[in-house]
């Protein structure tokens, strides 16, 4: 089985690593600031998979710079008293690389379930 992703989509996960899937993957329901985006990050993949504060950050930046996450303007988080954050968005470009990733993976997993081949 070849992995079957179309240029566009190949282009739209070049830089993706698991971190930055985890961030588009938390804000695929609705609009999250950062501390949501984590708090469902750790929910999704457990404690053990979540990313260090400074590695989210990063990602969540990066994810920012590449245009696949927004920030919403104009809104500031509520519930972190003293600490007003921004509110985080899925860009289209974001939803389609998250499809492309997701598509990757089940491709990869499906190479990796795959029985082996003997060599004649």
């Amino acid at each position: 089985m070849e992995l079957n992703i179309s240029h566009y989509e190949k282009n739209t996960t070049d830089a993706m690593n698991l971190s930055t899937y985890q961030v588009l993957v938390a804000l695929g329901a609705r609009d999250r600031n950062a501390v949501d985006i984590l708090a469902a990050i750790r929910e999704q993949s457990g404690a053990g998979r979540a990313p260090s504060l400074a590695s989210f950050y990063r990602h969540l930046g990066g994810a920012v710079d590449h245009g696949w996450v927004q920030v919403v303007p104009g809104e500031e988080a509520t519930g972190n008293p003293g600490r007003p954050g921004q509110v985080y968005r899925l860009t289209p470009a974001g939803r389609a690389g998250a499809r492309a990733e997701a598509l990757r993976l089940r491709e990869l997993a499906a190479l990796a379930d795959a029985e082996p081949r003997r060599a004649r």
